[in-house]
């Protein structure tokens, strides 16, 4: 009988309490303690606790706030730095042409590409300077003196020169531009050199220098003091005299551009001149024919070459090889056929 007991009390294993066991002494013993136990964990912290568990939570909600603001931030930094960017691109300075940047072989549209475009007109010196040659225009005065891009009107009109004392009419127009008021002249239309093209509008200096003066390099014709006046006022004003090569076969108006810093040209007959007598009169550059024997003496002379009469793109190409800064031609496309083709 002991044994059978023994056995069953060890079956209850030592955790398992007797009925026996749980008297009112010993469950109001255990009533206290798992009171004990409740105030011990009730217990106020201090305020050295209570502080350091504040700021370890704060810390916490700070981390979990930027981790979640944290992609809008980077988005918020990119915005920034490109709207910089293009801000920067449109108010930075942009590089302006000048005479000493061009690089040989440059293209001088004469008439503003006349070959093309109806000659000295509007339309003309747009298209040069989008394709990137240089106008090479022709001026002209009006009655009351105002400076006209306008071809000569004997080559314009393939004609023969007029008459002693006799002036030849304004291609497009029935009068010659001595005679035309401005406000004819603004209503005139200009021939376009082929019948299927259209007619281009007449257009001032002032206007067409103001249009493009900041994008290329001018190349006017003058002969008379009043177009040079004209041409150096435009050029003083904006601060291009550096992008400006005035054309003339005249000493005193070469001598008067030099001296206000602008380079002169010379578009006379070579025969009757030499190099050194065109650099005593003011000249830095000459316009001298391609198939001249004499073309690398021109070249060695210390004055800047201009070719005219080139044939290809090819030919000038070995020109510029040999030290020729450039072209003057009436059909540019010729000689530095854009890239793509012309539009």
């Amino acid at each position: 009988m002991a044994k059978a007991k023994k056995d069953r009390e060890d079956a209850r294993g030592p955790r398992m309490d007797d009925l026996s066991d749980l008297t009112p002494q010993n469950l109001s013993r255990a009533a206290r303690r798992r009171q004990a136990q409740a105030r011990a964990r009730a217990t106020p912290v201090s305020p050295e606790e209570q502080a350091k568990w504040e700021a370890k939570t704060a810390a916490a909600e700070a981390r979990k706030g930027e981790r979640t603001n944290a992609p809008f931030i980077v988005l918020g930094v990119v915005a920034v730095l490109v709207i910089a960017l293009f801000a920067w691109n449109a108010l930075k300075p942009k590089e302006q042409l000048t005479v000493g940047a061009l690089h040989a072989p440059a293209v001088a549209a004469l008439d503003g590409g006349g070959a093309a475009y109806p000659p000295d007109s509007a339309e003309a010196v747009g298209e040069s300077v989008k394709f990137g040659y240089l106008p090479a225009v022709e001026l002209q005065e009006l009655a009351d003196g105002t400076v006209v891009l306008g071809a000569e009107p004997e080559a314009a009109d393939g004609g023969e020169a007029a008459g002693a004392g006799e002036a030849a009419s304004a291609p497009g127009f029935s009068q010659p531009y001595a005679q035309l008021s401005p406000e004819e002249f603004a209503e005139g239309s200009i021939p376009a050199p082929r019948e299927d093209g259209r007619a281009g509008t007449p257009v001032t200096w002032e206007d067409a220098y103001a249009d493009f003066a900041e994008a290329t390099v001018f190349m006017p014709a003058v002969d008379t003091r009043a177009e040079l006046d004209a041409v150096l006022d435009a050029a003083a004003a904006r601060e291009r005299l550096d992008a400006l090569i005035v054309r003339t076969e005249d000493a005193g108006l070469a001598r008067a551009a030099a001296d206000a810093g602008a380079p002169a040209l010379f578009t006379g007959d070579l025969p009757a001149t030499t190099a050194e007598q065109l650099e005593t009169a003011g000249f830095s550059m000459a316009a001298v024919p391609a198939d001249r024997e004499d073309l690398t003496a021109w070249i060695e002379s210390g004055l800047q070459v201009w070719a005219t009469g080139v044939s290809s793109a090819e030919q000038l190409g070995e020109l510029a090889e040999q030290g020729v800064q450039g072209a003057l031609t009436a059909n540019p496309f010729e000689l530095q056929p854009p890239e793509g083709g012309e539009d």
